[in-house]
This record gives C-alpha cells, structure tokens and sequence, in this order.
C-alpha cells in the first residue's frame, strides 16, 4: 500500500460519490469503474487508468488540475470544495448567516406543526450533518430539512439543501412579509439540482401562486397530515 498523501481529497472524493444519485457506492470498486468510464465520456484529455483512480480514492494521489475539473464535472460538486475542501463562495459571515436562516425556517415550521396538534424537538440545531427538526405526527417520527428561500428576482427561489435530504423531508420556507409559504420538494428533484460541496442547490419557479422544478410542480403545505411519514 503507497503513503497516504491526500487523505482528505480522499474523504472528498468519498463523500462525493456518496452523495451522487447514480454512483454504485455499494459494490466492491464499483464507484472505481463508474468514475472511470463517465471520465472517459467526457474526452480522451480525461481518459484516467483504473491503477490511477484507486490511488485517487486510496489517497495515495490526487488528480492533476485539468483532471481535477473533469472529475468535479462528472461528480456534480464544486471543484473548489473537491480539490482544496473550500466551500464555494461562502465566507465566515456567510456560513453563520445560513445557519441563522436555516434555523429561522425550522422554527417557524415547528411552530406550524406545534399549533396544528403535532409536536416537534430540535436535536441539530448548529449541526449540519443532522435534520433541521424532528416532528411527532399522528405518534411518528419524520425527520425534516427546512431550507429558507433566498428571492434572486421575482418569480424566481434559490434554496440551498445540506446533505442527507434523501433521508429526510424536506419543506422550503419561502417569507411572505410576516408569514410564509411552504412547499414540500421531492428527493428527486433535489438530485438534479447543482451540487456545491455539502450542499446542493436548487431554483423553484413561482408562477400564479403556483411553484415549480422545470415541469414538475411543488405541492405547497397546507395541512399537517402532508407532512406525515411515507
């Protein structure tokens, strides 16, 4: 086994390819191969060997710049974040101003829930790696992601999701003076979104009071029964 030099490109590269909803994470090489062969997809300036993929996953290398690219274009992540761990377009301010927001939606959704007859805990508040909120409806437990909106232009949401959603529901908290409207986005709609380190990115559409992924519609949260375990 070579010197372990890039453990935490190595972790990168790792967590990456967790999160992508078509690497195969689950068979013995299998990521090896499938990273392999979308590189190649992409080009002969990308062709990579097998020796030099598991060195890559290994830690034992990393790839060179150019390839650096190829390998964060065929991930779906940052390159930034892939290559040196820096998340993108994210100072110090801006890190506490989403925990702050992040937060500010699961406390108005809680408060939602509360009043509605359901119960809600908050076990991650400050913990990124853990759902926003932890709700009792009808005696179960569902674990949900309140991301709030950020209005780039009317008609127009940006919500930025932490990893983990796949576990989880996720309500987007979009702020209508002193209230707002909440919707509920589907796991699958969150995969194609742009992944951006540990966060995923996505824009809904609002159109007539109607909100929506390309052609695929948000139902918005109306009642508390919505928001119950599949």
């Amino acid at each position: 086994m070579g010197e372990l030099r890039n453990p935490d490109f190595a972790a990168r590269l790792e967590r990456a390819c967790i999160d992508h909803p078509h690497c195969p994470t689950d068979l013995y090489r299998g990521k090896q191969k499938w990273l392999r062969e979308e590189l190649n997809a992409l080009g002969q300036d990308f062709s990579a060997s097998a020796e030099a993929i598991r060195k890559w996953f290994a830690g034992e290398s990393r790839p060179r710049p150019k390839m650096m690219k190829g390998v964060a274009k065929v991930l779906n992540v940052d390159e930034a974040w892939l290559s040196l761990g820096i998340m993108p377009d994210m100072t110090q301010a801006e890190k506490k101003k989403r925990s702050r927001t992040a937060e500010g939606g699961a406390l108005l959704l809680a408060g939602l829930i509360q009043i509605s007859g359901g119960n809600s805990t908050f076990p991650s508040l400050g913990d990124a790696d853990r759902e926003d909120l932890l709700a009792i409806i009808n005696g179960d437990a569902v674990e949900i992601d309140a991301p709030l909106a950020r209005t780039l232009q009317t008609g127009l949401h940006l919500f930025t999701i932490k990893r983990g959603y796949e576990h989880r529901k996720v309500v987007g908290v979009i702020p209508r003076g002193f209230g707002a409207k909440m919707i509920l986005i589907h796991r699958k709609l969150i995969d194609s979104g742009e992944r951006r380190g540990d966060y995923t990115e996505i824009e809904v559409s609002e159109s007539d009071g109607r909100f929506s992924i390309g052609s695929a519609r948000l139902p918005e949260v109306t009642s508390l029964d919505m928001l119950a375990s599949d």
